[in-house]
């Protein structure tokens, strides 16, 4: 299930094979044909369930424009992440001081709860992307060696050691996407910065979201679970 709560994500290491529309945005589709065609894998859907705003999981609670708390809370470091892409204020950096405030909340988490990074750790250790890549190439209709290298490529970004330090976070993961994505190339110290700025910014206040989105995921999910 935990791997499932962050396979949604997969859209974004992609290299062009899997979109946001096929599992972040479609988690009930995904949902149901896991149940109707490999039910020993219904707790990677549900994790996916769980992660989608789609399904009134996490990002619901994060990822609205207006009331969002990675959305609300991003706006106020905006400017730096514009500066930072070397851009205007526009849907790109307001998208990715989303990110920010994300990232932020992920290293702030591992600190209060390091068990969570233990118990990533054991599910990233456990998780074999032969095991898993068949059921997404029938759903996704793709040709299961290629997606067998898009769950790798998620895999060793995703580790748990890259969310755990800041640094680790803008070398291996933020640098290398906006790399890929805009062929930008950023000041790694000045996002470690804005990191700063952004832990700064939720540090008081991010717990009481978790656990206020949590117990509403409790209701929508209770019947799953």
């Amino acid at each position: 299930m935990l791997f499932g709560s962050i396979l949604p994500d997969i859209a974004t290491t992609s290299s062009g094979f899997i979109s946001r529309e096929e599992i972040h945005n479609s988690p009930q589709e995904f949902y149901e044909f896991v149940k109707n065609n490999e039910p020993k894998l219904l707790d990677l859907a549900l994790g996916v369930l769980l992660h989608s705003g789609a399904s009134k999981g996490a990002d619901f609670y994060t990822d609205d424009f207006e009331t969002g708390f990675a959305y609300k809370n991003g706006k106020h470091i905006n400017k730096d992440v514009a500066k930072l892409l070397r851009s205007e204020l526009d849907e790109t950096s307001i998208y990715l001081s989303h990110n920010f405030i994300e990232g932020a909340m992920d290293l702030l988490l591992a600190k209060e709860k390091p068990d969570l990074v233990i118990d990533y750790k054991n599910v990233q250790k456990n998780v074999i992307p032969s095991a898993i890549s068949g059921i997404l190439a029938k759903y996704l209709k793709l040709n299961q060696e290629d997606v067998e290298r898009e769950l790798e490529t998620f895999k060793d970004l995703m580790s748990y050691k890259h969310l755990t330090s800041k640094e680790d976070l803008v070398n291996e993961i933020v640098s290398p996407l906006l790399k890929a994505r805009f062929d930008i190339d950023i000041d790694n110290e000045e996002a470690v910065r804005i990191f700063d700025k952004a832990t700064e910014i939720i540090k008081d206040s991010y717990l009481y979201f978790l656990d206020d989105a949590v117990s509403e995921m409790k209701v929508t999910f209770g019947s799953y679970l």
